[in-house]
């Protein structure tokens, strides 16, 4: 779980940026991150409740704002 989080970031906040070509592949990990959070850790059962944070879904706006504002480093 936690190194699909990691592959994303490593292209994320490369020193020389990230391609347009690339989004999609960060985007897919960063799915697939908030997929196996859910699945494995929530589980989706009220007993674990304290464990659905806000800030794990907000990993999936990461790649649209890139496309709306450019680079991280940008804004």
């Amino acid at each position: 779980m936690l190194m699909a989080l990691c592959k994303a970031f490593r292209v994320l906040f490369r020193p020389r940026g990230i391609s347009w070509p690339e989004l999609p592949t960060v985007e897919a990990r960063l799915k697939r991150f908030v997929h196996l959070y859910y699945t494995k850790v929530y589980r989706g059962t009220y007993d674990r409740l304290p464990l659905c944070r806000s800030v794990i879904a907000a990993v999936l706006d990461i790649v649209p704002s890139m496309r709306a504002c450019g680079p991280a480093w940008a804004s």
